[in-house]
């Protein structure tokens, strides 16, 4: 299922449309890692997104599931989330590029108003051992640079990334 993050947008694992042969005939349908930024931000700073069509069961961010693995509260927990989003907002309306860095998870990019997120192919791998999501991923025209590897998210972030605060 896909967890929504009101005011920000979705996150789901989206199947291609054709499945993909694992040998002995045998074929699976390829599940990849997909962000959908919210209607409302895209809209507000007239954003573009490549359109996705989401046909499983979407939920909310349930905070408090959030809180349990973390020390603090639920409460501390959603409001840390909403003044991120407005940080990140402000972040768009004010410069060109932003890079939103997930730790782990990848980088939210937007650059000359297209909004892109790339995955770690460690994070990617996680997802999927037999490593089709990859191979998919990267077979793609216009869609090859949807995934990054380690390398290239360490060190010191780009002087238009958005980082959270501690």
């Amino acid at each position: 299922q896909g967890v929504w993050i009101p005011g920000f947008g979705t996150f789901i694992s989206c199947s291609r449309d054709k499945k993909t042969e694992v040998g002995n005939n045998r074929f699976i349908v390829i599940q990849r890692p997909v962000f959908i930024m919210a209607e409302k931000l895209v809209q507000l700073h007239g954003l573009r997104q490549n359109d996705i069509h989401i046909d499983i069961p979407v939920v909310p961010l349930k905070f408090a599931m959030v809180s349990l693995a973390t020390p603090f509260s639920r409460d501390l927990m959603e409001s840390c989330v909403k003044e991120t989003l407005c940080m990140f907002s402000r972040s768009i309306y004010t410069k060109k590029g932003v890079d939103f860095i997930f730790k782990g998870i990848g980088i939210l990019s937007i650059k000359s108003s297209k909004v892109k997120m790339k995955f770690l192919k460690d994070f990617v791998s996680t997802l999927d051992e037999s490593w089709a999501v990859e191979k998919a991923l990267t077979n793609r025209p216009d869609t090859g640079d949807s995934m990054l590897s380690s390398i290239e998210t360490s060190g010191r972030p780009p002087s238009s990334a958005f980082v959270f605060p501690r």
